[in-house]
Order: C-alpha cells, then structure tokens, then sequence
C-alpha cells in the first residue's frame, strides 16, 4: 500500500524539492500500524499522511511527523505510533542496505543488500557483544539471524540494533 502511495505521490510531485526513495526494504512484522477513523476522520487527510510515511528517514523526520499529527488531532493511539516506528524502521533499513526484516515469534531475520552500507564490524559487534544474540551468515546475501527473547517491544528492539548498526 505504502509502495503504491509512493509511486504516485512520485508521478504527482515530479520536480518536487523531495525525492522518494527508491529502495523499498520489506518489514515482516506482526504489529498494528494504521491511522484509525476514530483519529483521522478525513479520507483525503489520511492519505495526505499515508503518502509521507516513505519520507521519514530519520528521528527527526518521525518526531517532526508526530509533532503535526499531535497539533491536529490530539494524542496518537498505539497504530499510529507503530506506523511511524515502521517508517522510521524503513528509513534506517533504507539507509543501512537492509532488504528485508522479518520478525517470526521471537527470531528476527535481517537481510542486506549487496551494496549495503552498514559497517561489517558493527554487525560482528552487535552479535559478539551479547546485547543482541545471533549469528551473521556471510551470503550472498548477508543476513543476520537474531533471537530477541521475550516479544515485548519487537520495534524498540529492533530501534536500538538499527541505531547500533548506524553508528
């Protein structure tokens, strides 16, 4: 959907100062993230919101987002913070090289592109360090096979390993 939004939001804005981005990451993760009626009443509105997800590229980009949604509509319920962590979880993916996430009970699988920008020795530091238990397979493609133990917050989690990536 998202994808869709995208693509049209990019044939409408052509010469647009922002560019979409063009490498969409995959996020396989079981949470509800959606703007509820009960907190967008407008169609159009929701839309409008919906088209900018994909430009959320950073902490700051998610909190400039949150901050308008909070001056319009009031406090965000639960789907609409987890809409904006997934954007922000794809922006770091974006940024980062990361194809795909897939959380599975309380495994995740992250899988780089080719040309990935993340630092090799981040991600043997992320797995050595104990903080986040895994293995790092070499590919094609590189993936990182992580347990997460509990479910809890998977998207803080999840978070906390990408801002370590980035680093």
């Amino acid at each position: 959907y998202c994808r869709l939004l995208d693509e049209t939001m990019k044939e409408l804005s052509q010469g647009a100062a922002a560019e979409a981005p063009a490498f969409e990451p995959s996020l396989d993760i079981s949470v509800d993230a959606y703007l509820p009626d009960g907190y967008i009443h407008d169609p159009a509105v929701k839309l409008d919101i919906y088209k900018r997800l994909p430009y959320v590229q950073n902490s700051g980009d998610m909190t400039d987002l949150l901050d308008e949604l909070i001056d319009r509509f009031g406090e965000p319920p639960s789907p609409v913070l987890d809409l904006l962590n997934l954007a922000l979880l794809r922006g770091m993916c974006r940024s980062l090289g990361i194809r795909s996430v897939t959380v599975k009970n309380t495994e995740t699988v992250i899988l780089f592109e080719e040309n990935a920008a993340v630092n090799p020795e981040r991600l043997l530091q992320a797995v050595a360090s104990g903080a986040y238990k895994g293995m790092l397979k070499q590919g094609p493609p590189v993936s990182l096979r992580l347990a997460h133990g509990k479910r809890g917050d998977v998207l803080a989690w999840l978070k906390g390993l990408l801002d370590f990536l980035c680093r």
